[in-house]
Parts: C-alpha cells; sequence; structure tokens
C-alpha cells in the first residue's frame, strides 16, 4: 500500500514521529544522511562531509566523504547533558585483508582474513557543555592510551588516520 511521507517531512528532511531521527537526502539522488537526536546518544551517518550538524548540546562536522560518528553517553541512564564520560565511535568502510567481491559488488569472492582494513573518519566535534573535558584517545581494544586531544572551548577534532582508531573517550573533570 502506498505510504503517505506528509506528515514526516520537516523543512526538506524526513523525520521521525518523535522527531529524534533525520534523513537527508541530496537533491540530485547521489547520497544522504541521517541524525539521531535523542538524550543518550547523538549521530551522524552518511555521506555528509562538510556540513555542520546541531543535535542538542553536540555539533558534529565531519570531514569525511562517507562517515558514521556516534557520541553517546557511558553510562547506561545517561545523558550527553549530564554524563561523567562520553564514548565516541567514529567509523567508516570496513573489509577484511584480501577481501574480494564481484565486479557488481553483489557476491563475496574471498572472505580474506584479519587484520581487518577500516577506513579513517575525521570530523570536528563540539560538546557545549558548562565542565572542562579531556579527549582521550582509546586503542582498538577500547583501553585508554596515554594520548589525548586538544581541547578548545569544547570543541576538538578526531583523526582516524592520524590516531590509528574508531574510538574516543571525553572526560568531564
Amino acid at each position: 500500500p502506498a505510504f503517505d511521507l506528509k506528515p514526516y517531512q520537516r523543512q526538506g528532511t524526513l523525520a521521525s514521529a518523535n522527531r529524534q531521527l533525520h534523513w537527508f537526502e541530496e537533491a540530485d539522488g547521489s547520497g544522504g544522511f541521517f541524525t539521531t537526536d535523542t538524550p543518550g546518544t547523538k549521530a551522524v551517518v552518511g555521506f555528509a562531509a562538510g556540513r555542520t550538524c546541531r543535535l542538542g548540546e553536540v555539533t558534529i562536522e565531519p570531514q569525511s566523504r562517507f562517515g558514521a560518528v556516534y557520541v553517546t553517553a557511558r553510562e547506561p541512564d545517561g545523558t550527553i547533558a549530564s554524563a561523567s564520560q562520553l564514548l565516541i565511535v567514529a567509523i567508516a568502510r570496513a573489509r577484511n585483508t584480501g577481501m574480494k567481491f564481484s565486479p557488481d559488488g553483489k557476491r563475496l569472492l574471498a572472505s580474506g582474513q584479519s587484520p581487518v582494513l577500516m577506513e579513517p573518519v575525521k570530523a570536528t566535534i563540539a560538546i557545549n557543555r558548562p565542565r572542562p573535558a579531556r579527549v582521550v584517545v582509546l586503542d582498538q581494544d577500547g583501553v585508554p592510551t596515554k594520548q589525548t586531544l586538544p581541547v578548545v572551548n569544547g570543541r576538538f577534532v578526531i583523526d582516524g588516520a592520524k590516531e590509528k582508531t574508531p574510538y574516543y573517550l571525553v572526560v568531564f573533570d
């Protein structure tokens, strides 16, 4: 049956009934992205390079052509506004070493093996909170490293190519 999208159209986007999810599509049909804006998680997923996505107290500006950037409260019932720690996950395409697909991309020809090769994601993130934050780079297993990122007025840049990880921990002191 036909589905009427008009009730979900909001200023050139499609919004979920609770308005926590928004879909933005390029006018030429070349792609798009969606945002998540809940009390506990803010995210931008898809082809959003060069966009500024304001999601409550978090602003995400992806610089990679494609990526998924999630900012989420670490506490089970925490919110972005009150959590003592936030976890950032920034991922894009991932493939096993030696993985091969058919020319049309529809069939897996070789599954490959470890290590998994990941496309890095770069983004500027701003978190509007009254307390200062530290951003700790986590390793690929989620273990804190000694490396931190500079934070200026709640704003910092993550760069998976430079830091060699998709994981970051924001700590409010």
